[in-house]
């Protein structure tokens, strides 16, 4: 029968005879198939339509998924959505087989398009990816519908620790000088570069102070470019550098073989060599934890709590004692 959508009737009738109908949605039309009333493990599909009230079940609908809402074209209406719980648990997954890492990851996309309280992202940093749900019972029933329903057996870890990336100390600068000769017209781009940290959450910032024209306005952007695609990869460890400004002073071209890519790839050379000096500093997470009295701790363990968050660097920063919560 194929996938099968469950819905509830507001208000009119859905009739058998008249499958048409139009998804206010997402603006498209939709046709119900096999429209029928779920009863147990089976459906009656003896009955002519849906009245208010009534679940329904149809098949195969084409552009219609959770959330959606169905009426007619010549009075169109959009229900509110249903609001769902945020994730509160993650873990690491990954297919037990290599082949199957494809199949993981429609496996995933289907999941939530049925349940959006199962949440998925790939985790650049870690080269992870992360699955997200409403507890460990929740997530290990997904996992039994991904084998079920896509033949896909995968198992959950714990996620890798993620930096949130490095930081600059110190002032550093030098020079990034690419040449390359191949016979006929050749590669040649030469920067010189002043790297600076920046206060912190300021991000990146590119500055031009060429004179003389030692290196063609042209080539400039493709410098800046260099430098940011290098500091994405990170000096040490893969963690991207942020909060640093650059200038660009001095360097020299070629009339013949200079271009945009030799630049780049100058802009590249020299951030790889003058980072390091730069004394980068690893950046680690911070999180703000709420605990409180009357939901999950006792205050008689107020002690307990605040060694056991200390035993992780963790500071109390306020406590608010007229709803004993911390």
């Amino acid at each position: 029968m194929g996938e099968v959508s469950y819905f509830r009737t507001y208000s009119g009738i859905g009739r058998r005879t008249a499958p048409r109908c139009y998804n206010a949605t997402r603006d498209v039309p939709e046709k119900l198939k096999h429209l029928a009333i779920p009863q147990g493990q089976g459906a009656d599909r003896g009955r002519r339509g849906c009245i208010a009230g009534d679940i329904g079940c149809v098949a195969k609908l084409k552009n219609t998924h959770t959330n959606d809402t169905l009426s007619t074209r010549e009075h169109p209406v959009r229900l509110p959505p249903i609001p769902f719980p945020d994730p509160l648990v993650s873990f690491a997954i990954e297919a037990a087989a290599r082949a199957d890492e494809e199949k993981l990851q429609l496996g995933l996309h289907r999941l939530h398009d049925e349940d959006p309280t199962i949440q998925s992202h790939f985790e650049g940093e870690t080269h992870e990816t992360i699955v997200e749900g409403l507890g460990e019972r929740h997530l290990d029933m997904a996992l039994q519908r991904l084998k079920r329903q896509f033949g896909v057996k995968a198992k959950l870890r714990a996620p890798r620790h993620c930096h949130i990336g490095r930081r600059c100390s110190a002032h550093a600068e030098g020079q990034g000088r690419h040449k390359k000769q191949t016979g006929g017209k050749g590669q040649f781009g030469d920067c010189w570069i002043r790297i600076k940290p920046a206060p912190r959450g300021s991000g990146y910032a590119f500055v031009d102070k060429i004179s003389g024209g030692v290196i063609p306005r042209q080539y400039i952007p493709a410098v800046d470019r260099g430098v940011q695609e290098a500091a994405e990869r990170g000096v040490l460890a893969g963690y991207p550098v942020v909060d640093f400004s650059v200038e660009v002073f001095d360097g020299s071209y070629h009339s013949v073989d200079s271009n945009e890519s030799s630049f780049k790839m100058a802009g590249i050379l020299a951030f790889k060599t003058i980072a390091p000096k730069c004394r980068p500093a690893l950046l680690e997470p911070l999180m703000a934890v709420e605990v409180s009295h009357a939901r999950c701790v006792p205050r008689r363990c107020d002690g307990g709590s605040v060694r056991a968050a200390r035993a992780y660097r963790g500071d109390r920063a306020a406590a608010d004692e007229g709803v004993g919560r911390w």
